[in-house]
């Protein structure tokens, strides 16, 4: 029998979770306050939710961003606008992998970003972006598996913070795990629009690092609305690799202990 998925954070108030407004989610959630979404698995029936871009496709098991061929982009934002209550204070997390990299340098490209944006519509486009490139007030996590130097990139795969489309980074730190092996990673966003510190931590085990693995201080109450969409884009170029997102858990404020997830039967 499949195990559900388990949400805590602090004080448990039980939630199901089923309503497009909210995400769709087969799951029984336990949190604090309710989350804004909670995908544990992404069924067919979560397809209605999303504007599906360019390659992006939900299959019945995962939201595949691109299939493994060149030049392709993929955008996924969730129809239903999401208000950051507190100073664009949010915490998301969710799981994701990247599979069967093909480059002439056997790297593969290009990776696959967290999207926050204002806008319901794209600018997105295939290549060294990583599919949010162009996209104006917005915010992208990315997780970069090419190195393009004319962006100033670290020289290998790596974790980046842009801000309102703009490629060349306003934060990067190596990645510590090779991104597109074909494992499932875990990552957990937190942003606290108070201190404007934001944390990023990845890990190949569903349990959350205690130490961040990138901690970066930015002011996103120029960049962000009140009202955003939230979603991922991806890309692939002369290099390409599938991407895909399994799991997606997003709340509109700061959780200091971020969104954690347990099995439960």
């Amino acid at each position: 029998m499949r195990k559900k998925a388990k949400l805590s954070a602090g004080f448990l108030t039980l939630v199901l979770i089923l309503g497009i407004s909210s995400g769709i989610s087969g799951a029984i959630a336990e949190t604090e306050t309710p989350l804004q979404i909670a995908i544990a698995d992404f069924i067919p029936a979560t397809a209605p939710s999303l504007k599906l871009v360019g390659n992006a496709k939900v299959d019945g098991k995962s939201l595949r961003l691109t299939e493994a061929k060149n030049w392709l982009q993929g955008v996924a934002l969730f129809n239903t606008p999401q208000t950051l209550t507190s100073s664009r204070s949010f915490s998301a997390h969710f799981s994701m992998s990247i599979s069967d990299p093909i480059c002439h340098q056997g790297l593969g490209a290009d990776g696959i970003s967290f999207l926050i944006q204002g806008a319901s519509h794209t600018k997105h486009a295939p290549g060294n972006g990583v599919g949010y490139a162009g996209t104006e007030m917005s915010l992208a996590v990315e997780f970069d598996t090419y190195h393009n130097g004319e962006f100033q990139d670290p020289p290998g795969q790596h974790i980046g913070l842009s801000l309102h489309g703009d490629p060349s980074s306003y934060a990067t730190i190596l990645s510590p795990y090779t991104l597109n092996d074909g494992r499932v990673y875990y990552v957990w966003i937190e942003y606290d629009g108070t201190s404007k510190f934001m944390e990023v931590r990845i890990s190949d085990g569903a349990a959350r690092p205690a130490e961040a693995t990138m901690r970066t201080q930015v002011d996103l109450s120029s960049v962000l609305e009140d009202s955003v969409f939230i979603g991922f884009s991806a890309s692939t170029g002369a290099c390409n690799e599938q991407h895909e997102i399994k799991t997606l858990y997003f709340h509109n404020n700061y959780l200091k202990d971020g969104i954690k997830v347990s099995a439960a039967s």
